[in-house]
């Protein structure tokens, strides 16, 4: 499935080169051929790039296909740049003598103005934002639905005529038709949709949060308990900014009060945790700083800030965010000029956390946060110790 979306993609982009430079190629014959110079051709060329850099990275934000966006973006810029620049050579052939080194000189310095400017683009664009919009950005990255963040834990799955009928309990809004990512230990994500809804015994087109909610995907297998469904695709980002969603660590930490007598339960949260990755606040002086979510330079000193909980006021809890939208909520730190993040694997969120803090607060400012104890992390520890044995 991976490689049929990675071909389509291809094509999609190097059809839309193709309409680019064909219509690049009418106007220029209609119009410019008779009455501009051969400059101009060069400019109105440019032009309709950045006017495509503008369109894709404006019009598309927040629509259904902003998944694919980044692919698909990136594949339609390349392939009209590199087509814009045959045509531009193939027009100065036409026009010019070979020995016009100039004009054709002239062509390979409008590509090279096309690259660095496209470059330039994508390295700076984060710093044209307030930290607070970047933020809004960044949360809104990967949901497949704009201004919904919705998680399933399935405690029971049966087949049914060739649908998988999955009951549980649910944060957030499910809606018919919606296409869920599922997560479940030891298997790759795949795409289900929503095609019925069922809670108290009534059909519903629509659930908001509850528990014992059923919901009827179109996949042809029963899923293990604990698996998560999400609209929420699952990925993290180093560089160059910070970024990370963990739909599967908060699908299973969220009903943590509901589950937690269950040892297979412990078990499939532990492995969640575990090969999560999260943003860690963090406080630094740094000259020439970008945006809050930029990467900070290798080595750098930095100074990790603790939250503390209402009823142990002496204590100092790591605190830590799953997303960028667990990250916004914080708004003192948000809006601090020292602000910076780091994303970070549970062995270094562990490292962290030793012999510093006394607990550790995943989106601790959330409706409903997580807070990984002592002997929680030691039971992580025994788990990763069998599986590595």
């Amino acid at each position: 499935m991976e490689q049929i979306r990675r071909t389509l993609t291809i094509l999609v982009g190097t059809a839309s080169g193709l309409s680019f430079a064909f219509f690049a190629l009418i106007v220029e014959s209609m119009y410019f051929d008779g009455v501009a110079e051969d400059a101009w051709v060069g400019i109105m060329i440019m032009a309709f790039n950045f006017v495509v850099i503008w369109l894709v990275n404006n019009v598309h934000d927040g629509t259904p296909i902003k998944n694919l966006k980044v692919r698909w973006c990136a594949n339609t810029l390349f392939y009209t740049m590199i087509l814009m620049v045959m045509e531009a050579l193939i027009y100065t052939l036409r026009t010019h003598s070979i020995s016009d080194s100039a004009a054709i000189l002239y062509e390979f310095g409008y590509a090279a103005a096309v690259v660095f400017a496209l470059q330039l683009y994508h390295k700076t664009q984060g710093s044209l934002y307030p930290d607070r919009e970047r933020i809004r950005i960044l949360s809104s990255g990967n949901v497949r639905y704009k201004g919904r963040r919705t998680y399933m834990l399935v405690t029971e799955s049966h087949l049914e005529k060739g649908m998988c009928h999955c009951t549980g309990h649910v944060i957030g809004n499910i809606r018919m038709l919606d296409r869920m990512f599922v997560y479940a230990k030891g298997m790759p994500s795949v795409n289900a949709r929503v095609v019925q809804i069922h809670k108290d015994g009534s059909r519903l087109s629509d659930v908001k949060g509850g528990k014992d909610v059923t919901v009827v995907l179109n996949l042809r297998k029963e899923l293990k308990p604990y698996t998560v469904l999400s609209d929420v695709k699952e990925v993290f980002v180093e560089r160059p900014e910070v970024f990370a969603e963990n739909p599967r660590v908060i699908g299973l930490s969220s009903f943590f009060g509901e589950c937690y007598r269950n040892g297979e339960y412990l078990a499939v949260l532990a492995d969640a945790l575990m090969h999560g990755h999260y943003i860690v606040p963090c406080r630094v002086k740094l000259e020439g700083r970008g945006n809050i979510a930029e990467a900070l330079p290798p080595n750098l000193n930095v100074s990790v800030p603790s939250v503390s909980r209402n009823d142990h006021a002496g204590e100092r809890i790591l605190p830590v965010f799953t997303d960028w939208d667990g990250v916004s909520k914080w708004k003192p730190f948000v809006e601090s000029e020292e602000s910076s993040v780091m994303i970070v694997d549970y062995q270094r969120l562990i490292s962290l956390y030793e012999n510093t803090f006394d607990g550790i607060a995943m989106n601790p400012f959330n409706e409903v946060s997580f807070y990984l104890a002592e002997d929680l992390i030691a039971l992580i520890r025994r788990f990763q110790l069998e599986e590595n044995s």
